[in-house]
């Protein structure tokens, strides 16, 4: 399996390269108003607007740097009966692709109701990388507002 390596503060996480559709540099974004503050925005990609979610806000509530590694990762993201729809993801230190294996990454012992989407940990040479579970990154009331959009132009 490729594995997508980025950072978030001082934490390093990984996600499954087959959910990413591209790794877009770090753009001006248009806010939303009276979203969650992990709610960066919507990005216009190719005449669409896709809905960025900032990762530094959503685990450590603060919005992500903008370092020069600093990036939109778009992934296929999965809802509802109707299948998939893009969504960004901003993160830090987007640098590269590894092979790894799912069984590589164990159950640390935690799981908090909060953040159901982080998954199991991995030992690399490095330290510790963290899965993060993409179906499960969005409450379902931020899921459903997000993608009740249908049909809209930028």
């Amino acid at each position: 399996m490729l594995l997508l390596h980025f950072e978030i503060g001082e934490g390093k996480y990984a996600l499954p390269a087959e959910r990413v559709l591209k790794v877009l540099p770090y753009i001006k974004l248009k806010k939303i108003p009276k979203t969650p503050e992990f709610v960066a925005g919507f990005m216009n990609y190719r005449g669409r607007l896709i809905p960025v979610i900032d990762l530094c806000s959503l685990i450590l509530d603060r919005p992500c740097n903008p370092f020069l590694s600093t990036r939109i990762i778009l992934i296929d993201y999965p809802f509802g009966k109707e299948g998939t729809a893009p969504l960004g993801l901003i993160a830090e230190c987007v640098t590269e692709a590894v092979h790894g294996n799912e069984s590589d990454f164990v159950f640390s012992g935690l799981k908090h109701q909060d953040s159901p989407f982080l998954g199991g940990v991995a030992l690399d040479e490095e330290g510790m990388v963290q899965f993060i579970e993409t179906n499960l990154l969005l409450p379902g009331q931020v899921r459903d507002m997000l993608f009740n959009y249908e049909n809209m132009r930028a």
